[in-house]
């Protein structure tokens, strides 16, 4: 596969109808980096617990499989901070470790929302509860500088 060839980092937007889908790539292809966009665009209506949310979490098992924490915005049904997805974040990152969990600030897609782009930043920053301040730096950063090779 090229992808795997030219050490790219593939990032996948999908569902959690779709995760198979992703596992049978990640199982196909061990070596590929695969990012799943938006934690997977998961249901905030649906607990997370749920069947649907533990197919993304299911993702988990496979090393080079990582989950960017972009996108609440289009999948709460709460204003800011979103509080209806922060228990799907903290499953999350308890399933994946900040270490395979990045942040994506959705620019330019950010800037109508009522938080803006400051707004997607103070939500890691500050505004997730369970989240040490040894993730949100993985999170904001060194997850990111890893997989993308920036460091």
């Amino acid at each position: 596969m090229v992808a795997v060839r030219l050490q790219a980092v593939v990032c996948v937007q999908t569902r959690p109808a779709m995760a198979p889908r992703v596992a049978d790539v990640a199982e196909r292809f061990p070596e590929l980096t695969l990012v799943i966009d938006h934690l997977g665009r998961f249901d905030p209506m649906e607990a997370a617990s749920r069947p649907a949310f533990q197919a993304i979490l299911g993702l988990s098992k496979h090393a080079r499989v990582h989950l960017k924490l972009s996108g609440l915005f289009h999948l709460t049904q709460r204003a800011y901070p979103y509080v209806d997805t922060h228990r799907h974040v903290a499953r999350a990152v308890e399933a994946f470790g900040a270490a395979r969990v990045l942040w994506g600030s959705d620019f330019p897609n950010c800037l109508p929302e009522d938080a803006g782009y400051a707004g997607q930043l103070r939500l890691v920053r500050e505004d997730l509860p369970d989240l040490t301040t040894a993730q949100r730096e993985q999170i904001l950063g060194s997850t990111a500088s890893r997989v993308f090779g920036l460091a």
